[in-house]
């Protein structure tokens, strides 16, 4: 089990947690949902270290990938090159064909969809190889059977994750558990 506690964080004044404590299984996937506001983004952000004041216990910051809500790629570079920064550029290759981006290897992210952009952004964090995945609404941009590909790839190449999301067909499908803020 993974241990989150939060003495205290706040934003201004506007306190988003105090003395809160998470448990996370590493296996499987825990969602993770709640109003606007709640705090579901700024969770996973202390959980893997870009904010202050958390506590994790039981896993290695060094053993998580994220997928922000915003897809973060390098403009200047091609589809194929963002998704194998952090990794084998071969496997980025073979993801992105099985993600249906085939055509779209050497295209610049302006030149990408919202769904394209999403779909290279979890390739990349795929090809860190890293056990453990947090996913910040990664299905928004995505069609059904999109979302079936790709949370199957997450399920082969993770060991389990949180997923930041609102939609409840997802969860219902690929999540063991459940929090809600």
């Amino acid at each position: 089990m993974i241990e989150l506690d939060i003495g205290r964080f706040a934003y201004g004044d506007k306190v988003i947690f105090e003395n809160a404590s998470f448990s996370f299984s590493r296996e499987g996937f825990t969602a993770l949902t709640g109003a606007s506001g709640s705090g579901k983004t700024t969770l996973l952000r202390l959980f893997c270290g870009l904010e202050r004041g958390a506590e994790l216990r039981s896993i290695d910051r060094s053993d998580i990938s994220v997928v922000f809500q915003e897809p973060r790629l390098f403009e200047g570079i091609s589809a194929l090159e963002n998704a194998s920064v952090a990794g084998d550029a071969d496997e980025a290759k073979k993801l992105l064909i099985r993600f249906g981006m085939g055509d779209s290897l050497d295209k610049k992210p302006s030149e990408l969809s919202g769904g394209m952009k999403v779909r290279v952004a979890v390739v990349r964090a795929l090809c860190s190889k890293r056990p453990f995945i947090l996913l910040d609404e990664p299905f928004r941009a995505l069609d059904a059977q999109m979302k079936k590909i790709v949370f199957s790839a997450i399920r082969e190449k993770t060991q389990g994750g949180i997923i930041v999301t609102h939609d409840y067909e997802s969860i219902k499908e690929h999540c063991t558990s459940l929090i809600s803020l």
